[in-house]
């Protein structure tokens, strides 16, 4: 199984990566009050936009067949 960190590339346009519960809900807010906002749900998107059963299916089998 990837982490986050492998199935995306850092630094990510999207969002940050929270390294601290302490600070899990001052970077939320950053985020939510980010004048970018609304770019970065469209960079969020655009990069799961490829992340659907099929293609996850196709995976799993795969990864199946290699066992």
């Amino acid at each position: 199984m990837m982490t986050f960190l492998e199935t995306f590339d850092t630094p990510i346009n999207f969002g940050i990566i929270n390294k601290s519960n302490n600070t899990l809900a001052e970077e939320i807010s950053n985020i939510i009050e980010d004048i970018n906002y609304t770019q970065l749900c469209m960079n969020a998107h655009n990069a799961v936009k490829d992340f659907t059963w099929e293609n996850y299916i196709n995976k799993f089998i795969k990864v199946l067949k290699s066992l």
